[in-house]
């Protein structure tokens, strides 16, 4: 080990002190550096506390925007409850003179409900969406202690058009804006999806509610395949009729209840939702029978339209009054019913049912058949009147003389009966063992009885 020397170990004592930085320019360092901190954040709480201002300011000035629109639309509804026709009339404003007459006939309209019906007029507004001058509003009524709501647009003049120097003039009721009806949305489900606006978001997820059930019960039914999926669409456009669209088969066109008074308990009233219900049950119906249209006047025609009001019945939990299918599926399921419309759609005639159910024919069937009778009944009276001689007298017994006799009188007089109702059917057999049904009816305002005895293996008319 060498030795090291004084003048070694002093240079490296002074090389360590020079490496030291001095504590005032330190402490003169971090004042700095706290300085250009406390700077930053004073700039920071500057720019939030200017944004802040602004925002409340953008916020104190779209709540007095509001405000004024709600005062507007209470004044409205004012001048409907006070029956002031010349101050509702006064908030309306459009370009043209139309707009003035349809709603002085919805003024008159506003009158003669309160004279024949319960209506309370709150003026409550339940919504409000405002978009630079345009304003969209929904307003609350209740009629016969039933909550309604109507969608009412504005439009914020100024006295002197767009002078923003000029006095304002304030909201005015102006036509229907479909244009302002919210952002569009999709809503998807299992086999199908909705298309719709912010504003019909209520009446969009209560469908996708009834559709899902819908079309696990209409599969459960039918044999539905590789069934496309269901697009629908909620459209707001008056006077438009819940359809199948003529460019896409399987889009529905749906109005929104919106476009005039709606309910505001059931964003998917009872009328609209069977209107779907019905083009729901048809559609799966045409594709489980591969859309084959059977004759106006054959059973066919009838087994297509009685399973349609079941499944409509089923869908929307209403009694359709299908009783033959009804008691047809509560007796020997849903199985055989597939089968059946593929022999009726065929040419089959009623007789498709007992085939389908293994049965030797339908005097064995234990089903009610009030509604196929109805119909049978119904197609008798309309044959009358179209003077369909063949197709009416296939509709009665003619092996018995006198039921041939009349028949042919009937056809002579061409007076067809209505009949309001088939009330029971029993079954009856006949002296020469042919299997009958009894059926009472309801026709002109008396009970009366009708009676089919089974010929080639159908029912028809004795008497």
């Amino acid at each position: 080990m060498s030795a090291r020397l004084d003048w070694e170990i002093e240079s490296e004592q002074s090389s360590v002190k020079q490496g030291k930085e001095d504590p005032l320019a330190r402490q003169r360092r971090r004042r700095a550096q706290f300085r250009l901190f406390i700077g930053v954040l004073l700039v920071l709480g500057c720019f939030v506390g200017i944004y802040q201002l602004v925002m409340w300011r953008l916020q104190q000035v779209n709540t007095e925007i509001e405000r004024a629109l709600t005062d507007t639309v209470t004044a409205e509804v004012a001048t409907l409850r006070s029956a002031d026709r010349s101050a509702f009339l006064n908030v309306q404003r459009s370009a043209s003179e139309e707009w003035a007459q349809v709603q002085a006939i919805t003024f008159n309209s506003y009158q003669e409900l309160k004279q024949n019906r319960d209506v309370q007029l709150t003026g409550s507004v339940i919504a409000v969406e405002i978009d630079d001058t345009r304003g969209r509003v929904q307003v609350e009524e209740i009629i016969d202690g039933v909550p309604y709501v109507q969608t009412w647009f504005y439009w914020h003049y100024l006295e002197d058009g767009d002078d923003l120097d000029t006095i304002p003039d304030g909201w005015r009721h102006v036509p229907p804006d479909y244009t302002f009806w919210g952002q569009l949305d999709t809503l998807n489900g299992q086999g199908f999806s909705i298309r719709y606006q912010s504003v019909d978001a209520a009446v969009a997820q209560s469908l996708a509610d009834e559709l899902t059930h819908w079309l696990q019960v209409g599969c459960q039914t039918l044999i539905c395949g590789t069934l496309p999926d269901i697009a629908i669409e909620i459209i707001p456009r008056a006077g438009l009729v819940t359809d199948w669209s003529g460019v896409n088969p399987w889009l529905l066109q749906v109005p929104s209840p919106y476009v005039a008074r709606a309910r505001a308990d059931r964003p998917l009233d009872l009328p609209l939702k069977t209107q779907i219900a019905e083009r729901i049950a048809q559609r799966l119906l045409s594709q489980a029978s591969t859309n084959v249209q059977p004759p106006a006047i054959s059973d066919a025609y009838y087994l297509r339209t009685a399973v349609q009001r079941w499944l409509i019945g089923e869908f929307i939990q209403l009694d359709t009054q299908s009783y033959l299918m009804g008691s047809y599926f509560t007796r020997y399921g849903r199985d055989p019913l597939n089968n059946a419309l593929a022999l009726a759609a065929g040419g089959g005639d009623i007789r498709v049912l007992s085939a389908a159910a293994g049965l030797g024919g339908i005097d064995q069937l234990e089903v009610d058949w009030r509604d196929y009778l109805q119909w049978r009944l119904d197609l008798e009276a309309e044959l009358l009147l179209r003077r369909d001689q063949t197709n009416f007298l296939a509709l009665y017994d003619l092996n018995l003389p006198n039921v041939a006799s009349l028949a042919y009188t009937r056809l002579e007089a061409g007076q067809a009966v209505t009949v309001e109702s088939v009330l029971s059917v029993q079954s009856e057999p006949q002296p020469d063992a042919v299997s009958a049904l009894r059926a009472v009816i309801l026709a002109e305002g008396a009970q009366q009885e009708v009676i089919f005895r089974l010929v080639d293996g159908t029912w028809r008319r004795a008497n």
